[in-house]
């Protein structure tokens, strides 16, 4: 199987490098990146370094790869991004534009994103809006592709997205929002029952582990297209299969 990442270098991202890398039955995989990553030698992953600027140079790379399967874990915060506007520009417009790729390959059978728990494009919060209109807009791209491949009598595409609530794992710099919800799960995880069990954080390895399970496992729903809760991820990441 040929599979294609993007956001490879992110904490999710790096976690689906290495679980992929484990498993024997993934031959190929491909690395969307802006620059070279010396970390992720392997005799099976493969480098594509491309400028994110350019819809050209994403459209080439995902149109003439035959891959079959592509995750897209890109993400960032205000506070990274530096504005408003610029975190629109990469959680909206370039997962979006990805997004609209990917749908359109002819190879990919499934792709598979994070969005975020809240996402809804009419929501109050800026940041819960934007992951919002990220799904819609890719959800739109893929009905009128899948409609294209219904009219052709080609086999449908499968879209997953993932929705997890606070991502934890090991980064190189301090988020004090994870660090809380990290005291909180290890020390009170009695807070996280009932209602509140949707917001339980949930680790980064496990939300990759979860996203592989989904993609490659015959645990696709009927539907084309797949919407995962965060309660859901856990459940997923920790089966024992």
């Amino acid at each position: 199987m040929k599979i294609l990442i993007f956001g490879s270098s992110g904490l999710t991202g790096q976690a689906l490098v290495k679980h992929l890398t484990n498993e024997e039955c993934h031959d190929e995989i491909h690395l969307a990146l802006r620059k070279p990553l010396p970390s992720m030698t392997h005799p099976h992953v493969h480098q594509h370094i491309i400028d994110f600027t350019c819809a050209e140079a994403i459209i080439e790379l995902v149109s003439q790869g035959n891959f079959e399967l592509a995750f897209c874990a890109l993400g960032t915060t205000i506070k990274k991004a530096g504005s408003k506007q610029a975190f629109k520009h990469i959680d909206v417009d370039l997962i979006s534009m990805i997004g609209e790729s990917v749908t359109k390959s002819h190879s990919i059978n499934c792709f598979c994103f994070i969005s975020a728990l809240g996402a809804n494009a009419n929501s109050s919060v800026f940041y819960n809006r934007c992951k919002g209109q990220t799904e819609n807009n890719i959800i739109e791209h893929f009905n009128i592709a899948n409609a294209e491949r219904v009219a052709n009598s080609q086999t449908t595409q499968k879209l997953i997205i993932c929705r997890p609530s606070l991502l934890t794992g090991d980064r190189d710099k301090f988020r004090l929002g994870e660090k809380i919800g990290i005291v909180l799960s290890q020390c009170a995880p009695f807070i996280f029952r009932g209602p509140l069990k949707q917001y339980k954080p949930i680790d980064a390895s496990l939300l990759a582990l979860a996203m592989i399970r989904k993609s490659t496992c015959e645990g696709l729903k009927e539907s084309d297209i797949d919407i995962c809760e965060n309660d859901e991820l856990h459940k997923i990441g920790q089966a024992t299969i």
